[in-house]
């Protein structure tokens, strides 16, 4: 197996070979321009020569060079490939930019999404959306996995409560993703916190994200203009060793977002055994429902307000409540690969 990417590390960044897996046979090609497109001259170059050296191709993401350019090439030689969306097909993501979606619909994601082999979706929500623009396609609904690590790392819920000054005793309800208008932090979140009866600690982690520079300073001052400062800690990025113990001290983790196709904070939250609630645009929700992790409502401030009061209220068992593994994600795609194979 080989990997084909980009360099591209947001506007401007770039991510060097010695920043990836030294395990794995990665080719990296410089994003020539475009931080939305990623647009690389040399990669074009290369997979029209040697797409033909592969038995089969697996994309991700739409609305992108690599993937479009990738399953093109694949066409033209008759190499059999899998589409991963990624959630770039829900509504949401189809409205942001829609009229230069639709050129390049026209021009080349239509026949991506037309001549694909089969889909890799990561919930039953995003299957619906693929079945919408394709109603015969193969569609493998396969959620993402988690490491062993996170089942395996013994709990250790007072170190969220350390690094939240004024939290004291309170609950903690946690956020935990990228500081993004999309994640419903400002529309959502904060102002359901302001309403909620109940005497209660918000703990904001995670970095903003550098598509919208400066939405983190709207956050922060409507959490002063509702006089909340003392009542919410931003903790920015937080470092993979860190990861589980803040989520082992949530007393809850919140996640409004107007659109996800998996979000994969949501299941390693439920490793844990922190309650979750999530907006129902965020595509797991069989999945919170089906392992009893939590609660899943429409985005509503004073129905988030009611309902994160009730799961804080409410005695719940620490116990995991999602235990997929990458191992068991990576075989369910390898099955979906020799399917496709034999039947060339």
């Amino acid at each position: 197996m080989e990997i084909a990417s980009t360099d591209a590390d947001g506007p401007g960044g770039r991510v060097e070979i010695s920043d990836l897996p030294s395990d794995l046979f990665i080719r990296l090609f410089p994003r020539s321009w475009s931080e939305s497109w990623k647009y690389s001259r040399l990669f074009a170059k290369w997979i029209g020569v040697h797409v033909a050296e592969y038995d089969l191709i697996h994309t991700h993401a739409v609305w992108s060079h690599l993937p479009g350019c990738g399953a093109l090439a694949a066409i033209r030689q008759k190499i059999p490939y899998v589409v991963r969306p990624a959630g770039m097909l829900s509504s949401y993501s189809m409205a942001r930019k829609s009229v230069a979606k639709q050129v390049l619909w026209w021009l080349r994601e239509g026949k991506m999404i037309q001549g694909a082999s089969a889909f890799h979706a990561t919930s039953q929500g995003e299957a619906q959306e693929i079945r919408r623009l394709r109603p015969d396609a193969d569609i493998w609904t396969i959620p993402h996995g988690l490491p062993e690590e996170s089942l395996s790392i013994p709990p250790e819920p007072g170190w969220l409560r350390q690094q939240c000054q004024g939290a004291g005793d309170k609950p903690i309800i946690l956020f935990f993703s990228r500081i993004h208008p999309k994640k419903g932090l400002s529309d959502i979140l904060i102002p359901a916190f302001a309403q909620m009866h109940l005497d209660a600690h918000l703990a904001i982690a995670g970095g903003e994200d550098s598509h919208v520079p400066g939405y983190e300073n709207e956050v922060r001052r409507q959490v002063r203009l509702l006089g909340l400062e003392n009542r919410v800690t931003f903790l920015g990025p937080i470092p993979p060793v860190d990861r589980w113990r803040l989520l082992d001290g949530a007393d809850v983790f919140a996640l409004p977002s107007q659109a996800e196709n998996f979000g994969v904070v949501v299941t390693e939250a439920m490793a844990r055994g922190t309650p979750v609630v999530i907006s129902d645009q965020v595509q797991i929700g069989d999945i919170v429902e089906n392992n009893c992790g939590g609660r899943v409502i429409s985005r509503d401030v004073n129905l988030w307000a009611k309902t994160l009061t009730e799961v804080i209220q409410t005695p719940w068992d620490r116990y995991p409540r999602f235990r997929g593994t990458w191992d068991t994600a990576a075989k369910a795609v390898i099955q979906g690969y020799e399917k496709i194979l034999k039947a060339k």
